[in-house]
């Protein structure tokens, strides 16, 4: 968030008049991809900042394998049933570029027989 823009929205959030202090509130952050300008623009809205890491910082995790495939525009539907369909019943998770895309595949796999679902930050209000 706080590389895409996000940092206007997140001072509101702290310094909103009843937001505890630094050092009294706790901010906890979480990224898969956390370069070092972001953790320094992180850490100016934290107390006693730590960073943990699992795995090699900018690099793969030996325990997560990545698959890819080389095929035309038109061919991508095809080729994403067939994998998920050869993979059976592993349990899959699939990384696009947005919510829309999110929600479109879940819903293009789940008319495909496959259980799906999308995850993201969109949040739909009820009126």
């Amino acid at each position: 968030m706080l590389d895409m823009g996000f940092g206007p929205n997140v001072e509101k959030i702290i310094n909103y008049p009843t937001m505890h202090p630094k050092g009294i509130r706790r901010v906890c952050m979480f990224s898969d991809a956390f370069p070092d300008e972001v953790q320094e623009l992180a850490a100016t809205y934290m107390e006693d900042y730590i960073f943990v890491t699992t795995g090699i910082v900018d690099g793969t995790n030996p325990g997560v394998e990545q698959l890819f495939f080389q095929c035309s525009k038109r061919d991508k539907r095809a080729k994403l049933i067939e994998v998920l369909q050869d993979l059976g019943c592993a349990k899959t998770i699939l990384f696009v570029n947005s919510k829309k895309t999110a929600d479109f595949v879940a819903a293009f796999s789940y008319n495909n027989n496959l259980q799906s679902t999308s995850i993201h930050g969109e949040c739909k209000r009820k009126s």
